[in-house]
């Protein structure tokens, strides 16, 4: 995520994740993603429908969370576009 943020120049971060994947979901939520949406039986696995989140994350809340401000205006950043 810092990458993203710091030299990629991005706003937001989404994934999704299936429901059957816990440890999953519990590793993006506890790094800061927050649930956006949930779409209903679309992976059939082990005989069974499951269900995927969405899950998303912003700049600012991963700023506010690390304590680090984006290098945007970084000279490094400036010399490699």
């Amino acid at each position: 995520m810092d990458w993203a943020f710091k030299w990629g120049g991005l706003h937001s971060l989404t994934l999704g994740a299936s429901l059957y994947n816990e440890r999953a979901v519990a590793v993006y939520t506890k790094a800061g993603f927050r649930q956006e949406g949930v779409s209903k039986e679309v992976i059939y696995r082990n005989r069974k429908w499951w269900d995927t989140v969405q899950l998303s994350i912003l700049e600012q809340e991963v700023s506010h969370r690390h304590s680090f401000k984006p290098y945007f205006n970084s000279p490094l950043l400036i010399k490699m576009c």
